[in-house]
């Protein structure tokens, strides 16, 4: 019977062994290696926070329409009894930079009231639930007639007149009115008329 050897390696001869083949390892076979033992990096996406958006401002309708350069400047020795704050004029139940919208809203800062359904501004005049008169009078609506001349420097509409608001009345007779239109470069405007132009015109006293 053969005899069976059996040999039996070193555990030292083992251990350098190993070290040999760890130094003379291809490096880019090391390279394709995984770790289990360690943790990948992961790279997460930075999110801007609600504080870095850009929100886009958006106009509202008053900003729109108001704009502070179309204030106009009073006429020199001139004053109004109480500022005007166009852009809380209404618009329901007139059309937006009416002469009628202007009366309507500018009088009811003041507390007088004007129906809603006045007409147009040369119909003012002609309206018999408000009382009437030629002589000027203190916050009260001044209607003219289709056509009529507007203190020498215009033309009221040829259809539908015009309506203005009495700001201010001097001992001499002269009158400020402040009107609105849509022929007007700016929202509302003051004009003068003197003594001779305001008595011939129609005031309407307001409720």
């Amino acid at each position: 019977m053969k005899k069976t050897t059996y040999q039996f390696l070193s555990p030292l001869l083992v251990v350098s062994s190993l070290l040999v083949l760890g130094n003379v390892f291809p490096s880019h076979a090391k390279a394709g290696m995984v770790n289990i033992n360690s943790t990948p990096e992961v790279t997460i996406p930075t999110i801007p926070t609600p504080s870095e958006v850009t929100i886009p401002t958006i106009p509202t309708p008053s900003e729109n329409k108001i704009d502070s350069e179309q204030e106009p400047l009073l006429p020199t020795e001139w004053t109004i009894d109480l500022p005007i704050h166009s852009e809380k004029y209404s618009e329901t139940n007139y059309a937006y930079k009416q002469c009628t919208w202007w009366v309507y809203n500018r009088a009811q800062e003041f507390g007088i009231h004007f129906s809603t359904s006045m007409g147009n501004g040369g119909e003012w005049q002609n309206n018999l639930a408000y009382e009437i008169t030629t002589t000027p009078q203190l916050h009260s609506a001044v209607s003219f007639r289709p056509g009529q001349i507007v203190g020498g420097q215009w033309q009221a509409d040829p259809t539908y007149g015009h309506v203005a608001f009495v700001e201010a009345i001097h001992p001499d007779g002269s009158i400020l009115i402040s009107q609105s239109g849509t022929g007007f470069s700016t929202l509302y405007n003051y004009q003068v008329l003197t003594a001779t132009e305001a008595a011939q015109l129609h005031y309407v006293i307001g409720k």
